[in-house]
């Protein structure tokens, strides 16, 4: 069991987290930003962007869905931060080992927050918003 608390993360780390996700085994308190960025760039660097799409929709789906939760989930959020992370790993030399692409964009994503604006939107405590929601 691994909850990719700290990076640097190596490949069988990102795998194990993975596949937690994938199978619904981490709980949501332990599933937090840096595991939804971490998860999402690994799919990225292993499948093609709409693969890696699918798995992540599909892992968030059912994530909540094992943890009793009805709602949550925002379609949107998790295609813009897939997009977002797909973008930042062009940028990244592909000369470089994957688990390296991974945490170097797992940590310009913590730092810069390029989504900083479309995430409080989306949990704001507007009629059509639920909180907590669960995209990234």
């Amino acid at each position: 069991m691994t909850s990719a608390e700290n990076l640097p993360l190596d490949a069988a780390g990102a795998d194990a987290l993975l596949s937690e996700f994938e199978a619904g085994t981490i709980s949501l308190d332990r599933f937090r930003h840096r595991q939804h960025l971490t998860v999402a760039t690994w799919l990225l660097l292993r499948d093609s962007h709409d693969s890696a799409l699918d798995r992540m929709r599909a892992g968030l789906r059912n994530l909540l869905k094992v943890n009793g939760k009805a709602e949550g989930y925002d379609d949107q959020l998790t295609v813009r931060w897939m997009r977002t992370l797909a973008n930042r790993l062009a940028a990244c030399a592909p000369n470089k080992p994957p688990q390296t692409r991974l945490n170097e964009a797992v940590e310009w994503a913590l730092e810069a927050r390029p989504l900083s604006d479309t995430e409080h939107r989306a949990r704001s405590p507007e009629p059509q918003a639920s909180s907590g929601s669960t995209g990234e």
